[in-house]
């Protein structure tokens, strides 16, 4: 009995993966790129040091995926602010937009916190620590780290899904007020 599942978690755990892959070429993105954020994000939100990766797969396009040794950074996903692409600069709008880029911002009367305008209740939703929150909330890399969480969650894929969801939360996509912070973010991103 205990083969069946440990087979049947690893083939669960490389269709999950395997569809996480699908979606980041899909949205447009390098699948180098997104390889590496899955690995990394995945070990994250199961609180793994090891686990299944999409491996050495060939792109549609006919470029080979590349993925990174365990432990070590890629400088191609790395700057000021730990991404670029499409993503830093989804990154970047949203942060212009809930706190005007300062990692020292308090809103909705002390219950949002850091650039990113995250409450506690989001941070743990999205598998945070609690004891972590007051330390790590102004830290841009682990606040994108709980985000990417957040959205992998509540499976949101498409850009307005992302904002919508990180603005009114897990009923976001139902709130009209989150329509309006949508278009502050696509301005943003211009």
């Amino acid at each position: 009995m205990r083969r069946d599942f440990d087979f049947l978690t690893c083939v669960a755990a490389f269709l999950a993966v395997s569809i996480l892959c699908l979606i980041g070429y899909r949205m447009g993105e390098s699948v180098g790129v997104q390889l590496e954020r899955i690995d990394h994000d995945a070990n994250a939100i199961h609180n793994t040091t090891s686990g299944p990766s999409c491996g050495p797969e060939t792109h549609p396009s006919g470029r080979r995926a590349t993925t990174r040794p365990a432990g070590q950074a890629s400088q191609a996903v790395q700057n000021d602010d730990g991404r670029t692409g499409h993503m830093g600069r989804l990154f970047a709008a949203i942060r212009q937009v809930e706190s005007g880029d300062r990692v020292d911002a308090v809103g909705d009367g002390g219950r949002s916190l850091g650039a990113y305008q995250i409450g506690i209740l989001y941070w743990r939703d999205a598998g945070g620590k609690a004891s972590d929150y007051r330390r790590l909330v102004t830290d841009r890399s682990e606040c994108e780290k709980i985000m990417l969480a957040y959205w992998a969650r509540y499976k949101a894929v498409t850009d307005e899904m992302r904002c919508r969801l990180h603005n009114g939360g897990p009923a976001g996509m139902k709130k009209a007020a989150t329509v309006g912070y949508w278009n502050k973010v696509q301005g943003a991103m211009k």
